[in-house]
């Protein structure tokens, strides 16, 4: 087997048939009044696929939920809005062909999108307009209660550890050698992979194994899932068996351009014993993929039809031929009650997907027809029994007119129409936001394939994947790949975790780089906000385990460039990691005032408004703080004893010893102030360590 590409990290995505809430937060909780005041909020989606336009596509208006006690404090909520159902009617699912064999591109199943907001009261504007960072929406679900635990982490954490394809299925499944099926992949992979193989392990009947590279895909496309034909026939096995030697099996997993593993293992038993009976159902599963199930029961073709009748009075001189009653008209519906045969009692709990499947068909000669099911209860667990089978009853989902039973039609000669692309417009990836050097079309026009001429009387229309004549983004000189309108400034500063892997010494502060130009957007803060994002996802314990240095002594650290003219820079390490540490000074720090002057990143003094002040994020690590003030030093988050050693350009200059008894006394806290003035560009370095 490929090894693992243990190096990757996978984005988050959220489900859109689940609860998707976007929170707005309270206006000023100081104003009292807050009698007429109304949350708005605009859901913004691209204008076409991959468009780097943002366009509203549904407005909510909402009041904030009523104030409630804290702490013993009013606490003001905000607003919450579900745009779930919103999101959900602009993707469409993603059917595969019976005979497909080629990796198709399922772009309607995933989404960007924004949300604006702002406050009135009254209709006057309270603040600013906001708008949120990019996010992506999927057309997938959990159960409620999976949903709960892992809304926010599924498709990030979870696809860390397992790698999953778009299916809740069983592993080592048994099929046969004509049975159509599929694998549905997201690409949510960091980083993202510029090609996929599907590799196969085939093993056959002597025991030998050979892995294969069936197909590539050589532009792939973040946040965009991917159909792949696994079936036996799909793949090309069947030139690979032989009757002497034939194959047993197969395992399938995608490879990424480096060669290394990028998804689970699935498994296949091929059964070569002959079934008079086999259907092939192939259904949506909960994840948006979609699921081949086979039966090899017996089934029962029905008929139920509905007469529509009128009347007419005989005339005096009727004849017995005559008729009073006579059809108007006749539709039929037509039923199947498929048996599936006997499966293992584990895998009972599966079939619940088909009980939920929106959208099911069964394989004909014509290809997937589309049903509907009509059984609406199902034992999905029974104890101790090894196997077991289940009953289902469908209804075809059109109506039915008349009887014939004819072969595929062959193909009509007419006058051939074709869909061309209008209003070209750049195509900028996803997760980076410069271009692809793809160029993409916002809408179609029909004409006729020999002229060019339009169509009459048909107007034009969106180019949405997944409807007739979608055109796919072409290359094109015009839009230059790695281009964009606004690109993103060198971020390179401490991350919030100390390594806490090393084997003596102290764990330092990983320093998080993204180079300037990495990420791009049609403005200077979307460009900043994805560089921003990029961050905070490597900002974790793991990266700091992997990048950050373990030192001595942390106190004799560097920095470049150095500190400015009258002011020194502050940095903390805490061992263990936990203990929470603030530093702040000023008049502000004395007074507790809000108008007051402060610095430091206390969270006290978040909310100060004097235009003095130098604030930080809570808890923010490597600051820049003036020399002319004596500062505070708090700390927080200990049961035991703890020391606090202060260094001045790598000279200990202050040390204090904290008891559980002082930590108590404070409700948690110490609030210590070493009476020192730091000298200008001094470098100062706070050692905790739990004694």
């Amino acid at each position: 087997m490929d090894s693992l590409a243990t190096y990757i990290s996978h984005l988050p995505v959220s489900f859109a048939r689940n609860k998707l809430t976007v929170h707005i937060d309270a206006y000023d909780p100081t104003v009292v009044n807050r009698w007429g005041m109304n949350t708005h909020i605009e859901v913004l989606v691209p204008k076409a696929y991959q468009s780097s336009e943002f366009v509203s596509v549904a407005e909510r208006i909402g009041s904030e939920r009523p104030v409630q006690i804290l702490s013993g404090a009013n606490y003001y909520y905000g607003t919450d809005f579900e745009i779930d159902s919103i999101l959900d009617g602009l993707l469409s699912f993603c059917p595969p062909k019976i005979d497909e064999k080629q990796i198709m591109s399922c772009a309607g199943m995933t989404i960007p999108y924004k949300a604006k907001s702002y406050i009135e009261k009254e209709g006057v504007l309270m603040g600013t307009e906001s708008i949120s960072a990019e996010a992506f929406a999927i057309k997938s679900k959990l159960a409620v209660d999976d949903f709960a635990s892992w809304r926010e982490t599924f498709f990030s954490s979870h696809f860390d550890a397992n790698c999953p394809f778009l299916t809740f299925q069983p592993n080592n499944k048994v099929i046969d050698a004509v049975q159509p099926e599929f694998l549905f992949w997201l690409c949510n992979a960091l980083p993202k992979p510029n090609s996929i193989t599907v590799r196969v392990k085939v093993s056959y009947e002597d025991g030998f194994t050979q892995i294969l590279t069936v197909q590539t895909l050589n532009v792939v496309t973040q946040y965009t899932v991917y159909c792949i034909p696994v079936g036996f026939v799909a793949l090309g096995l069947g030139d690979f068996s032989t009757p002497e030697n034939p194959i047993t099996g197969y395992d399938v997993w995608l490879n990424n351009d480096l060669g290394d593993r990028i998804t689970e293992i699935r498994s296949y038993e091929l059964d070569h014993i002959y079934e008079p009976n086999t259907r092939y159902l192939l259904m949506v599963n909960s994840l948006g993929g979609y699921d081949t199930i086979r039966t090899v029961g017996t089934a029962q073709a029905s008929l139920k039809v509905n007469r529509n009748k009128g009347e007419k009075a005989l005339d005096s001189n009727y004849l017995p031929s005559s008729a009073e009653v006579f059809v108007t008209g006749i539709t039929g519906k037509k039923e199947i009650t498929i048996n599936t045969g006997y499966f293992d009692g584990v895998n009972s709990a599966y079939y619940s997907e088909l009980m939920f499947a929106e959208e099911i068909y069964i394989a004909t000669k014509d290809g997937f027809v589309p049903m509907t099911l009509i059984t609406e209860s199902l034992t999905t667990v029974e104890d101790n029994v090894d196997l077991m089978g289940r009953t289902f009853t469908f209804e075809y989902a059109k109506n039915e007119l008349g009887y014939s039973d004819l072969p595929s039609a062959p193909p009509v000669s007419v006058r051939e129409l074709v869909w061309l692309p209008i209003e070209p417009y750049c195509i900028f990836d996803p997760e980076t936001g410069l271009a692809t050097g793809y160029q993409g079309a916002t809408r179609l026009t029909l004409t006729y394939k020999d002229t060019g001429e339009p169509v009459k009387g048909v107007p034009t229309k969106l180019n949405s994947p997944g409807t007739e004549g979608y055109f796919t983004p072409a290359p094109s000189n015009m839009c230059t790949a790695g281009s964009a309108p606004y690109k993103n400034f060198l971020i390179s500063r401490l991350g919030n975790y100390t390594r806490n892997n090393c084997p003596s010494g102290y764990g330092d502060y990983a320093t998080i780089t993204i180079p300037a130009n990495t990420f791009g957007g049609q403005t200077q803060a979307e460009a900043t906000a994805r560089a921003e994002s990029r961050f905070a996802f490597l900002n974790t314990q793991t990266y700091a385990n992997n990048n950050g240095t373990c030192l001595t002594d942390p106190q004799y650290y560097n920095i470049v460039p150095g500190p400015p003219v009258n002011k020194f820079n502050y940095r903390f390490l805490t061992k263990p990691s936990g203990i929470v540490n603030y530093i702040h000074g000023g008049g502000g720090a004395y007074s507790g005032s809000p108008t007051d002057v402060v610095y430091g990143n206390h969270w006290a003094v978040q909310n100060n408004t004097n235009a003095g002040s130098k604030v930080y994020p809570a808890g923010k690590n490597d600051i820049f703080l003036p020399c002319s003030e004596l500062y505070f030093i708090t700390v927080y988050g200990s049961t035991k004893s703890i020391r606090v050693k202060l260094y001045s350009n790598g000279v200990q200059v202050a040390t204090k010893t904290i008891t559980p008894a002082e930590f108590s006394a404070g409700s948690g806290a110490y609030l210590w102030q070493p009476a020192i003035y730091h000298p200008s560009q001094a470098k100062v370095y706070c050692l905790i360590e739990v004694l």
